[in-house]
């Protein structure tokens, strides 16, 4: 939860932290949302597509909230 609406910035919905279910869209209105559920894992895979028009600073924006990967 708090990855999706700290890091790419999307917008809370419904729910919050402790909630089992919430529901969070990026800043455009018309985007798809994108409903996350607490509880089992599950075995299937899943995927987010953000469509970016700077990726360069989009990668900023994203280091500037701590985001650190490996390769």
């Amino acid at each position: 939860m708090q990855f999706y609406r700290d890091l790419p910035g999307m917008e809370l919905l419904y729910g919050g932290e402790q909630a089992s279910f919430s529901s969070l869209r990026s800043n455009d209105s018309e985007s798809a949302i994108l409903n996350l559920e607490q509880g089992d894992t599950v075995s299937r895979w899943g995927r987010l597509i953000i469509h970016v028009t700077d990726v360069d600073e989009f990668w900023t924006h994203l280091k500037e909230r701590g985001l650190s990967l490996s390769v």
